[in-house]
């Protein structure tokens, strides 16, 4: 028998099926620590599409240390661009969470796609 918070995650999920294409790999993954505040809090989830892994701005799931997936705003810095006033030669892609007590991340666009996971399609808000 499904507990209650399953059962919310599972309509959550038929309701964004029903509203948007996603692939069949699509996964739910639970968000831990405060990197995403206020926006997504501990325990909030966040439905993932592995199949959608382009790095385009927004929200994507990342892999950086085995084990411990990383949900984090992005924003693709094309080759030439700057960040802080500072030129970048090759495509940079910053990754950064909505708390304002963490620093952003800079990585280069090959390090971003083989972390990434996926991106995010649905935010499921605990209440």
């Amino acid at each position: 028998m499904p507990t209650p918070e399953q059962r919310r995650i599972d309509a959550a999920i038929a309701r964004h099926n029903s509203l948007f294409e996603i692939s069949k790999d699509a996964y739910v993954e639970r968000v831990t620590g405060d990197y995403m505040q206020p926006t997504l809090k501990n325990g909030d989830h966040v439905l993932v599409d592995p199949n959608n892994d382009s790095l385009a701005d927004g929200i994507c799931c990342f892999e950086f240390t085995p084990g411990e997936p990383m949900i984090a705003r992005v924003m693709l810095v094309p080759a030439g661009g700057t960040i802080d006033g500072e030129p970048l030669r090759h495509g940079t892609v910053r990754i950064f969470g909505d708390n304002k007590l963490y620093r952003h991340s800079n990585v280069s666009i090959e390090k971003a796609r083989l972390a990434l996971m996926g991106r995010v399609r649905t935010l499921m808000i605990n209440v």
